[in-house]
């Protein structure tokens, strides 16, 4: 009788605990050669914390994900499709879900190699008005791109994105939360397209430069929403609207700390939240970073910088990106070199400063990176031409994947001296933003060129021929 008892209390227990899962389940078109793995991510500030989930497809091409979850919230669902051809497709969407909640989502092919929900079979209304709102934005996009700019039609175009969540949202009983979500990413879609295609426009001065960038919907309701935090294209539309607020044309990249100042200004103003905020200028001033040249005002650039870093309120944030530009001054004529630590092709460790004593040239390259790989055969000419001269070459791979550099350094018959900065740690702090990157340094391990000629340059010769003449 009591194993009877303790068996029933087992039972209730575990069907209890199960029913206290939400779950997400799906079919995906069947096709020879085809295969799916599928993600599950919750969005970070609109769902609980949790891990990246990560299943693949039954032999059946059905999925499912068990949610232990408390509370509501938006999760990102990544399907990639794999082929028998090589190829491979990725389809991304925003789902919605609850405690308990059970959402089966059938998708269906599109196109060679793409999938589409079949929204209108989802029978929960959140993650049907969701899904429905973001095909409509893809092929939206997709119409877009396929059309000619012009900005009187391009901008009633662009209007669909706000029909369409106006048409999908009156019609649902979705929950507010969700109608809202969907609201923000039909203004996102709206600003990064409007942005995208605006480039077309040269001078700001056209009377249609201005019309065409006119928000036919105020973006203070829309910038105030941390959500925006989580779309792609978020941050980069409202920097894209601070650079129209002072003169500039959007993604606007050399800009003086005086202007930066104005737009943190007008961001204030426009903007209450301070995740929000704080986000957005760490945005700005890493924009500022990335395109700054260290010269002679570097200390005095450094003070003023430091003073929109200031206005930040996350001190964690704060020290980091005045941080990341005192690292800049590696960058000036002069400087010294970081003198870290890298592993060579046999595994062994060696730090810059055991090349001292020698002129050093150095090849910032990746496996992945076609232009690197290109200039390869001119660099290793261009040490054949100096070899046995004062002067070494260096090859600093920054791949993440060890095998692959160590491949890809085989398949090009890479000799001489070859290291991996496994952390990348060099480049983030030369403020290197694209590879392949050259560097020129004296025996003295100071800084020639921060950007010296690429070794197919007649320009590289004649600077080496001048420094090993004397």
């Amino acid at each position: 009788m009591m194993k009877q008892f303790l068996f029933s209390c087992l039972a209730l227990f575990l069907f209890q605990f199960g029913m206290a899962q939400s779950m997400v389940t799906g079919t995906l078109p069947q096709s020879e050669g085809r295969t799916y793995h599928i993600y599950l991510k919750p969005i970070e500030g609109l769902a609980e914390f949790g891990e990246t989930m990560d299943v693949e497809a039954d032999a059946q091409q059905r999925f499912a994900f068990e949610l232990p979850i408390q509370e509501a919230g938006f999760y990102q669902l990544s399907i990639i499709s794999m082929f028998a051809d090589g190829n491979k497709a990725n389809y991304n969407a925003v789902i919605y879900m609850k405690p308990k909640a059970k959402l089966f989502v059938p998708f269906l092919p599109k196109e060679a190699y793409g999938l589409a929900s079949d929204a209108k079979q989802v029978k929960d209304g959140n993650n049907r008005l969701l899904l429905e709102a973001q095909e409509s934005n893809l092929n939206q996009v997709r119409a877009l791109f396929m059309a000619d700019f012009e900005p009187q039609a391009s901008k009633q175009q662009l209007q669909a994105f706000y029909s369409i969540a106006d048409s999908l949202t009156k019609k649902s009983k979705a929950q507010r939360v969700v109608k809202d979500y969907v609201q923000l990413m039909a203004f996102n879609e709206y600003n990064a397209n409007m942005y995208r295609m605006g480039m077309a426009l040269k001078d700001p001065k056209d009377p249609q430069y201005a019309a065409f960038y006119q928000q036919p919907r105020h973006p203070k309701a829309y910038f105030n929403n941390p959500a925006i935090l989580s779309l792609y294209t978020g941050i980069s539309s409202m920097v894209n609207y601070l650079d129209l607020a002072v003169g500039i044309r959007p993604y606007s990249r050399r800009k003086d700390l005086n202007l930066l100042q104005k737009q943190v200004a007008i961001l204030k103003q426009t903007v209450t939240h301070a995740e929000v905020v704080d986000q957005v200028v760490k945005r700005m001033l890493e924009n500022y970073i990335s395109g700054y040249r260290a010269s002679d005002s570097f200390e005095a650039d450094l003070q003023a910088f430091q003073g929109i870093a200031n206005q930040l309120q996350q001190e964690e944030l704060r020290h980091q990106v005045v941080a990341d530009f005192e690292n800049l001054r590696f960058t000036l004529k002069g400087a010294d070199w970081v003198n870290l630590e890298f592993v060579q092709a046999d595994l062994s460790k060696l730090k810059l400063d055991d090349l001292k004593g020698k002129y050093v040239f150095i090849d910032v390259w990746a496996s992945w990176c076609v232009p690197c790989i290109k200039m390869i055969p001119h660099l290793k000419e261009l040490e054949k031409a100096y070899e046995g001269k004062n002067i070494t070459f260096v090859a600093l791979s920054i791949d993440e994947d060890q095998e692959k550099w160590a491949k890809k350094r085989d398949e090009l018959g890479l000799h001489g001296y070859q290291l991996w900065d496994a952390s990348n740690t060099f480049a983030k702090l030369m403020n290197i933003t694209g590879i392949p990157h050259y560097l020129l340094y004296d025996p003295a391990g100071k800084l020639i060129h921060y950007q010296a000629p690429a070794p197919n340059s007649a320009e590289i010769r004649k600077e080496l021929d001048k420094l090993l003449a004397n």
